[in-house]
């Protein structure tokens, strides 16, 4: 006689599978508590994506933060800066591009150390041309700063170590070679 080995679930009995039901409902509480999360819970989360360098991850968070916030507070500019942080990470021409946006309507905002902070993180990036357009405009808005300036030394000496001749080249169109 041969003996048949059966495996059981409840679904091969034919009762629905609770185990299905529960990761479906599961899933579901885990997307919605998601969506639920304040501006200001999404923003803390992003600048704790943006101290591991995780700037896909802080991009996403801030943006679903800005949806939340009205334009006019104080904690949309907040988020918008941090946002332009997290594009500096991945795509420098869109931070420089999201940068002038916000340094055009919203002139009260943005100071001489914003373009410099902004513009430094590129650098870094070695996104030169980038840095340089915030260089450019930050000189016109600021011609007396010190540290907007300052920058162009920096944004120089880092082109050179980078060996980015187009870089050099904008730099000596604003006098810094």
């Amino acid at each position: 006689m041969k003996a048949r080995i059966r495996s059981f679930s409840p679904s091969s009995a034919g009762a629905p599978s609770t185990f299905g039901a529960l990761g479906a409902l599961a899933l579901v509480l885990t997307l919605s508590a998601c969506g639920s999360k304040s501006a200001k819970e999404l923003a803390d989360a992003g600048y704790q994506d943006l101290g591991r360098s995780d700037y896909q991850a802080a991009l996403t968070k801030f943006q679903e933060a800005l949806k939340q916030t009205d334009a006019g507070s104080p904690d949309y500019i907040s988020f918008k800066f941090a946002e332009i942080e997290a594009w500096t990470g991945i795509d420098g021409e869109k931070a420089k591009a999201e940068f002038l946006d916000l340094a055009a309507k919203h002139r009260d905002a943005v100071t001489a150390k914003d373009y410099v902070k902004v513009a430094n993180k590129l650098t870094g990036a070695k996104s030169f041309t980038s840095a340089i357009a915030l260089l450019d405009d930050g000189l016109k808005r600021y011609p007396d700063d010190a540290n907007v300036k300052q920058l162009g030394h920096l944004i120089k000496a880092e082109a050179e170590k980078a060996g980015d001749k187009n870089a050099l080249s904008s730099l000596a169109g604003l006098g810094y070679l």
